[in-house]
């Protein structure tokens, strides 16, 4: 907060905060917490404010969204919570807070992790793209033996990548020559 105050004392209030007006006239806080109270440390008596008629919680979330050090887990979950309070697409997601239809979709699918993995994952601080690589896995127990292999060897996204693209590759190689016996047995 010391640094964010002293930071607007030095470049200004660069984002606004966004307030609501209320039944009696009065400014009620929708986000930007942090930024009001390091604007009171500098000393400051007036600042920019985005009045707002929209839903605070629902503008507060997508603020929240827009963070940068928001955990892969907490992302996932909130966008889940748009989507069925809100009513929202993916597209319209995506466009409410600037990014990629795509990316939404990879970031939901982490909410197919079950609770007690993302208990795990919350834990050890797993990066987006290996929790999206999780999320991949097509039962609970190999999502559960794909985490419990990145823990304990330490690997990297790029690493998890890899292994779940070859076990992908190996399965498909699997399936056509299964495919492929199946043909040839129906001409025997």
């Amino acid at each position: 907060l010391l640094d964010l105050s002293n930071s607007i004392k030095h470049s200004g209030l660069i984002q606004p905060i966004i307030v609501r007006i209320s039944e009696d006239n009065s400014y009620t806080l929708v986000a930007g917490e942090r930024r009001l109270r390091a604007c009171k440390m500098a000393d400051m008596h007036t600042i920019r404010a985005i009045i707002t008629k929209e839903d605070p919680l629902e503008v507060s979330i997508i603020e929240n969204l827009q963070r940068e050090n928001l955990k892969p887990v907490e992302e996932a979950e909130a966008l889940a919570q748009m989507i069925k309070n809100y009513n929202y697409t993916q597209k319209n997601l995506a466009f409410a807070i600037g990014k990629k239809e795509s990316t939404i979709s990879e970031i939901l699918s982490i909410n197919r992790i079950p609770d007690h993995l993302k208990e795990k994952v919350r834990r050890a601080e797993l990066s987006k793209r290996v929790l999206i690589e999780v999320a991949k896995q097509d039962t609970p127990e190999r999502m559960e033996l794909l985490i419990d292999n990145i823990l304990n060897a330490n690997l990297t996204g790029n690493q998890v990548r890899k292994i779940t693209r070859q076990k992908t590759e190996s399965e498909n190689i699997d399936k056509k020559n299964s495919k492929m016996l199946d043909k040839v047995k129906g001409f025997s």
